[in-house]
């Protein structure tokens, strides 16, 4: 069943499901990896697109306040156009001051490069993980370890990105 957080889009957390009993430890750890894998990445996804949407928001915004302002000033005068179109300057202005506030709040460019790094880390414990199904002997506790410490320094650095760390 897929979350309502995930089904919307966001970058909400889902949590991980629980495995039969009985299940090898090895199996196990790799159902955890798989799923943080999936979560980072999907919530990599999406703040790499709000990212490029604040920029290119803005910078269209931008755009078009300098069009508006300019051909105000072409046309001023007391008819209703030159009036409209500084009205649409003025609510242009600030709708771009809240997507940059927005972003900013958000940080998403930092949460994306985040994300990124766990995600390479997830990949190297995949790496491993694979490579230790195959042994005879796997190191499960050592990979859980691993796991566990990525997982808290994201967390950490979640936190620290968002001000609250």
């Amino acid at each position: 069943m897929v979350s309502k957080a995930r089904a919307q889009g966001t970058d909400g957390v889902s949590p991980v499901v629980m495995t039969p009993k009985g299940t090898p430890p090895i199996d196990v750890l790799g159902l955890h990896i798989a799923h943080w894998t999936d979560e980072y990445s999907r919530g990599r996804v999406i703040v790499k697109r709000r990212a490029a949407r604040v920029l290119l928001g803005t910078t269209l915004i931008t755009g078009i306040i300098a069009v508006l302002g300019s051909t105000s000033a072409l046309l001023a005068g007391d008819n209703l156009p030159v009036q409209i179109i500084g009205v649409a300057t003025t609510a242009l202005s600030a709708l771009s001051a809240v997507l940059v506030a927005w972003d900013e709040h958000f940080r998403h460019r930092d949460l994306w490069a985040q994300r990124s790094k766990v995600l390479n880390q997830l990949g190297t414990l995949q790496l491993d993980y694979e490579l230790a199904r195959e042994s005879p002997s796997p190191d499960i506790a050592s990979m859980t370890e691993r796991l566990d410490q990525i997982l808290e320094t994201a967390l950490k650095s979640w936190l620290q990105i968002q001000g609250r760390g």
